[in-house]
């Protein structure tokens, strides 16, 4: 009994006010999603950070997209281009931002257009943590922290 309930300890998620997720073995905060142009794609950010126990992000959905799929952006040649990343390792104790020229969360092909002061909500499935949702508040672009 008390070793199910110590597994549900660590799979419960409690979200606090500012839309930031938190099951016990790692946080998830500051989702933003910056308000896209149109349905075809849009980006969703925020920081990981894991507990005492090493993490690793290996899935991602939203209601919002038929493909959600973790990026990140390279430099190579002179050209910015994006590619998929399967899996993202999160260390015992540290941090992964996801942020503008780096890791990211696209959504493509979306059945509608978010507008400022909507939610993007994304389900993130990680190996130690459990399936984590998370809404991202649609801002505007500018307003995304460096």
């Amino acid at each position: 009994m008390v070793r199910r309930l110590a597994l549900a300890a660590v799979l419960m998620v409690a979200c606090r006010p500012g839309g930031d997720a938190t099951p016990a073995t790692l946080t998830v905060s500051n989702p933003r999603a910056p308000a896209p142009t149109d349905t075809v794609t849009a980006a969703v950010y925020f920081t990981i950070t894991a507990g005492p126990e090493a993490d690793t992000l290996t899935g991602i959905t939203s209601g919002l997209a038929r493909r959600a799929m973790l990026h990140t952006s390279e430099r190579a040649n002179g050209l910015r281009r994006m590619r998929h990343v399967p899996q993202l390792a999160i260390p015992a104790g540290g941090t992964v931002r996801l942020a503008p020229g780096g890791y990211h969360v696209m959504l493509e092909q979306l059945s509608r257009r978010p507008m400022l002061g909507d939610s993007v909500v994304v389900t993130l499935t990680f190996a130690r943590a459990g399936v984590v949702r998370v809404a991202a508040p649609v801002i505007r672009y500018e307003d995304l922290d460096p």
